[in-house]
């Protein structure tokens, strides 16, 4: 299994090599975050704000390793993806050997998750990397926990949960179910089982209590979202599903052969119906804490997504990104169904599984590798990195940009950028206006990059500035001063 982590760390960081990792608006705000706590500002965007939308765990290990190394941030970030990858090979291979999951099955089930589509979220500036490798050594160290009832464990799953509240917040939804599990898989009285639930809550409150003090002592509360009854929309329940649905049906092939598959396994399962059901039992058995610690931190998580969704903050996305924490607790139960059926010979169930799930995700998962190595993902897309516009900008002097794209004009020109006003703030395009007059500020319109519509619109900045210089790119556009407007 070293091995196989070590291919896959050389192949990715040659992958991430090829084009910086992926970035998008919350990337650049994990990279203000790292800059600002390398210089000593704390965990603030650049305009001086705390930033309150994520705890500040990804950041500060970006900026301490960019400082040990002495290297950029955006080159930290590539190596500091790779280890991760590693340590999720790693720690994803102890569970599986925890489970006693068959040596080969479990070298598959490794390679199975590199090629997956979903961890495509390796390939993004982002902290979700972090965070999965955090939640899996919590698993692992609950695993051994439910085995002997070691107290050391139960505290290091408190602390790697602590570790991944710090870099997400949705990781409440987790550590509800570890207190959930720890109650109702402590052996003993009642008192017994709190007493488990309180060694688990002390260390971990120790650990985000500096953080809690700190966004306080900032006058900021944690989330930008109050509490307000929101609905759930179908479009979202449909997101939820269609997520789940394309992680292991993500491709043609998948979709087509998928039927096939089905009957022959319902066709082994009708052959051997009577010793398959009779064996069920045993799976059960065999694997009951942990299928079930595995399903609880399934359903608590999705319900804290619903339940934020519903009362917290309308603008949770159901994609992929929001819901990649359960897809690891997924395989592991597909593991050890797969380990069911190859211990007890059922062999069609067992290759006609193997041969779908390695095809379905090959084909629906290699693909996406295969265009972030030609083309890059977000912000570090070829198309960006090659544009003529920003190439311009990049070789022209200093001054202030205002564009629809301001963090691209900061990733790849390293200017000052700052977005539009918002559409509720018209009256601040005056003000643009008089810088550009001054000739100490152009703005900058990128084609093809999106139009916020919480910004002013494209047609009334055209409008406002139709009598200033116009520089047109083939994908997109300056307008300087000064003014000839009489």
């Amino acid at each position: 299994m070293g091995t196989i982590a070590f291919i896959a760390s050389l192949l990715f960081l040659h992958i991430v090599h090829s084009n910086n990792l992926g970035f998008s608006p919350d990337s650049m705000a994990y990279l203000e975050g790292a800059k600002n706590i390398k210089t000593g500002n704390g965990f603030i965007y650049n305009n001086g704000d705390l930033i309150n939308h994520w705890p500040p765990l990804y950041s500060l290990i970006l900026a301490i390793s960019s400082f040990i190394t002495n290297t950029d941030l955006l080159y930290t970030g590539k190596y500091l993806h790779t280890v991760l990858i590693i340590g999720v090979i790693f720690v994803f291979n102890r569970i599986l050997n925890e489970l006693r999951i068959n040596k080969y099955l479990s070298i598959f089930i490794i390679v199975l998750i590199l090629i997956s589509a979903p961890f495509k979220i390796f390939l993004w500036q982002l902290s979700e990397g972090l965070f999965i490798f955090l939640l899996l050594s919590s698993f692992y160290c609950f695993a051994l926990w439910l085995k002997d009832r070691s107290r050391k464990y139960l505290i290091l799953t408190a602390i790697f949960s602590g570790l991944f509240f710090l870099t997400r917040f949705a990781g409440i939804g987790f550590i509800a179910a570890y207190i959930l599990s720890i109650y109702f898989f402590s052996i003993g009285s009642n008192s017994k089982k709190i007493k488990n639930v309180f060694l688990f809550l002390i260390p971990l409150f120790l650990i985000i209590t500096p953080w809690l003090l700190y966004a306080k002592f900032m006058d900021s509360d944690l989330q930008d979202g109050f509490f307000e009854m929101y609905t759930i929309t179908g479009k979202k329940l449909g997101n939820f599903i269609s997520v789940i649905k394309n992680w292991f049906f993500g491709s043609y092939f998948a979709v087509k052969s998928a039927p096939f598959v089905l009957i022959l396994i319902l066709f082994e399962i009708i052959k051997n119906r009577k010793r398959f059901f009779k064996l069920i039992p045993e799976y059960f058995i065999g694997y009951q804490r942990s299928i079930y610690v595995a399903f609880t931190l399934i359903i608590s998580y999705t319900v804290f997504l619903f339940i934020s969704a519903s009362f917290f903050v309308n603008g949770i996305p159901f994609d992929n990104r929001i819901l990649i924490p359960i897809f690891p607790f997924l395989i592991i139960i597909i593991a050890t169904l797969l380990q069911f059926a190859f211990k007890h010979d059922f062999k069609l169930i067992f290759y006609c599984s193997i041969a779908f799930l390695l095809t379905s995700f090959a084909t629906s998962g290699v693909p996406v590798y295969k265009e972030y190595y030609k083309n890059g993902l977000g912000f570090t897309q070829m198309k960006w990195k090659n544009s003529p516009t920003l190439d311009f900008i990049s070789r022209d002097e200093n001054m202030v940009y205002y564009s629809n794209a301001n963090e691209l004009l900061k990733l790849h020109t390293d200017k000052v950028a700052n977005a539009f006003p918002n559409n509720s703030k018209k009256e601040q395009l005056q003000e643009v206006k008089k810088e550009l007059e001054n000739q100490s500020a152009q703005i900058v319109i990128i084609e093809n990059f999106g139009w916020p519509s919480y910004l002013v619109p494209k047609n009334l900045i055209l409008k406002e500035f139709r009598n200033f210089n116009f520089v047109n790119f083939k994908d997109g556009l300056i307008i300087s001063g000064p003014s000839i407007c009489k």
